[in-house]
């Protein structure tokens, strides 16, 4: 769910993306499966850039608002005929647009604005077997940009670090609690890193690399982390949610 700069809602739902405004208390639902019988019109992410762009993850790829039309545009995938999971979007400090996949590994977006409308230049990283320099594997659940500009990406077995400018993955096996495992969610606050994974929350402060551990019954309520169940309030809450509700972090009090 997201609340963009305009104050509209946007809820993404196995079914489309729904669309609410809070003046006139009115709903509109866009989808994006041209084939129906699939059962594939997920929207697992929503994301709103720098430059007010609306970015909606499909499980077809990514997709941008038109405002003009009151529809949205994809660009790589325009037949919607193969399957690109997106499970999250984030942006770099250079407005580089950042997308996880959850098969097709990471792809790095420029959007370009034309006399003839806008374009989107890809490219896509993905795992490189035997490399120490690439992903840990291609399938990506969740994104966040530090401070320093690093891109952080959590994976199906383990944390991975981009550094944007010199394109170099490292692999955060500081913490053994965090090798091989499931990330959930990530949140940028402050200095650290909190990363949600099947055992508990990972703080880690993203210049010394230096964590601590919030373990399942000892520090919460035993809440069964879920995927992509993770949001940071303007008051600069973090909330971790589950299969028997959510907590909630205050990074300055803890």
């Amino acid at each position: 769910m997201l609340e963009d700069s305009r104050g509209t809602v946007w809820v993404g739902v196995k079914g489309g993306l729904c669309r609410y405004q809070p003046a006139t208390k009115t709903f509109k639902t866009y989808n994006f499966d041209t084939d129906r019988t699939r059962n594939e019109d997920w929207v697992f992410s929503l994301f709103e850039d720098s430059r007010g762009n609306l970015w909606a993850g499909t499980w077809f790829g990514p997709a941008l608002y038109n405002r003009e039309t009151d529809s949205f545009d994809t660009f790589f995938n325009s037949d919607r005929k193969t399957l690109i999971r997106i499970r999250d979007i984030a942006e770099d400090k250079n407005q580089t647009i950042w997308i996880a996949t959850e098969d097709n590994g990471l792809y790095k977006v420029k959007l370009i604005h034309t006399g003839k409308g806008r374009k989107m230049k890809a490219e896509r990283i993905k795992n490189v077997n035997d490399s120490t320099h690439s992903l840990l594997n291609n399938k990506l659940y969740c994104l966040s940009v530090d401070g320093n500009g690093k891109l952080w990406i959590g994976t199906e077995n383990g944390l991975d670090i981009l550094d944007p400018m010199t394109r170099k993955f490292s692999h955060f096996d500081s913490n053994p609690l965090l090798q091989e495992r499931l990330i959930l969610g990530l949140v940028c606050s402050d200095s650290s890193i909190w990363v949600s994974h099947e055992l508990g929350v990972t703080q880690i402060n993203y210049t010394t690399f230096h964590y601590r551990e919030f373990r399942k019954n000892n520090d919460f309520l035993g809440v069964e982390l879920a995927d992509g169940a993770y949001f940071k309030d303007p008051n600069g809450l973090i909330y971790f949610g589950g299969n028997q509700g959510y907590f909630t972090i205050n990074p300055l009090q803890t």
